[in-house]
């Protein structure tokens, strides 16, 4: 294939190819070039390429995420306890937990194969956090460009209601995955001992 390069209008070059046969555009020449040929070869072992607009192979990739996630590992911290959420690919609301306990709970009752050697922690993000800066920003579309928020009427009472909003609903969060702590997962022996997962 013979991937074309964009221009700005300009003339500079735009440093984005598309390819010449289907028009799909890529972030360079090597992608489009082989968009359409669906005969190229993994960049990585040579072994063709199972899927359009990869450039490695399901072996290679799997691979590759393998060593991303041990790198991850390696670097983390390990702990043997954690009070907040958890999240183990493969399991519980796309992997996530509320608690260490509910997830050991499910891989006790659902987990086939090798029991896991450890989840990852999770941080809160306390999504729910209202602003009366926010509140003005919304109505600015509407007002004369001299108009100045702060001269409204109620403000005050107004900044108390956002922040009692605020601390009832301190407690909702979402979830948000933290690479840098591990927490070792331990299986239940049948004679009720618990053994560590070695890592």
């Amino acid at each position: 294939m013979n991937a074309t390069e964009l221009f700005l209008k300009d003339g500079r070059p735009a440093g984005i190819f598309f390819c010449e046969k289907c028009r799909n555009v890529a972030r360079n020449k090597e992608t489009a070039d082989l968009c359409c040929d669906w005969h190229y070869k993994c960049k990585e072992c040579g072994e063709k390429v199972e899927q359009i607009h990869w450039t490695v192979c399901r072996k290679c990739e799997g691979l590759a995420r393998i060593k991303k996630e041990n790198e991850r590992f390696n670097k983390a911290d390990k702990v043997t306890e954690w009070s907040g959420a958890v999240y183990l690919e493969g399991t519980g609301n796309d992997g996530f937990h509320a608690s260490l306990s509910d997830l050991i709970d499910e891989l006790s009752d659902e987990w086939e194969g090798e029991w896991p050697k450890y989840a990852w922690t999770c941080k809160n993000d306390h999504f729910v956090c209202a602003d009366i800066e926010d509140i003005f920003s919304s109505m600015e579309g509407d007002a004369p460009t001299d108009f100045d928020f702060h001269d409204l009427d109620g403000i005050p009472e107004l900044k108390a209601a956002i922040e009692k909003f605020n601390e009832e609903n301190k407690d909702v969060v979402s979830w948000e995955l933290d690479y840098t702590k591990a927490v070792l997962l331990k299986q239940e022996k049948g004679d009720g001992d618990e053994k560590e997962n070695q890592v």
